[in-house]
């Protein structure tokens, strides 16, 4: 194993043949985030993540081995993302995982904080933080935790610089897309967007990936969430309209919203 982590080269025949476990690679933080860049050793990371021997304690580890330290980096990685996306799908996709005690504490907590109109990133995070440590949970709840600190961690906070990255963006735009994540986490990502200043507002027009982000919140976000954008967007129209992917956004806002745009509205925005 020493000499695995000195090499350049991952080579996971050898881990393999050393028939290596979770546990046994969480000493070796490098060799770990060596195999998430590798093609190979990526997919070799997936499949320890979803053995049957790897236990919840394991992947909590893991986590902390891995994640806090480079998920960020890790989702913006050709390889690293699919890692990402692993965890996500085993802590929040399969079953009710989003559905359990910890989650619905926290979500729903989320979700007065909007209806108050109190709610902020900062505030977000770290209530998110203090219910997962205070929750004392079952083995299918530690799950959903897990899942939880891995959107605490990764996502909230850094939604640009994950939007604009063409591996990145696909992960958020599974998160917006798929049921099993709550609605007022998907509203949190319209949220951080819509707290930027023009200037950085403006990427979600001009970058492909981030305006393939922004389609997908329109789609599955409440109309009413969308006055938020509308409103940034109506003093400045010709700056957003003049920008190279303008019109997906504008086209997918007439398609999505419910009750359709007045046309007086539309020409007040023109």
């Amino acid at each position: 194993m020493d000499e695995l982590c000195k090499s350049r080269g991952v080579e996971t025949r050898k881990l393999q043949e050393f028939n290596c476990s979770v546990r046994d690679l969480l000493p070796y933080p490098r060799l770990l985030l060596c195999l998430c860049e590798d093609k190979f050793g990526s997919r070799h990371v997936q499949k320890l993540c979803d053995d049957k021997l790897t236990s919840i304690r394991d992947l909590s580890e893991l986590i902390d081995t891995l994640i806090v330290s480079h998920g960020l980096y890790l989702c913006t990685h050709i390889f690293g993302n699919y890692v990402i996306q692993k965890l996500l799908e085993m802590t929040c996709e399969r079953g009710e995982a989003l559905a359990t005690s910890v989650a619905s504490k926290v979500w729903n907590n989320v979700s007065i904080a909007m209806e108050r109109g109190r709610l902020q990133i900062t505030g977000v995070l770290n209530d998110i933080t203090r219910a997962c440590e205070e929750v004392q949970v079952t083995s299918k709840d530690e799950m959903a935790r897990l899942g939880t600190r891995i959107i605490n961690q990764v996502f909230l906070g850094h939604i640009r610089e994950l939007s604009i990255n063409q591996y990145s963006c696909r992960v958020i735009q599974r998160i917006v897309m798929d049921q099993h994540y709550p609605l007022c986490l998907k509203v949190l990502v319209l949220q951080e967007i819509c707290s930027f200043d023009q200037s950085k507002l403006s990427i979600f027009f001009e970058n492909q990936f981030g305006n393939h982000v922004l389609q997908k919140i329109i789609e599955k976000v409440p109309a009413e969430y969308l006055d938020w954008i509308l409103r940034l967007i109506k003093g400045n129209f010709f700056f957003f309209f003049l920008r190279t992917y303008s019109f997906f956004f504008f086209f997918y806002i007439q398609k999505h919203s419910y009750p359709p745009p007045k046309k007086n509205k539309k020409k007040n925005y023109i």
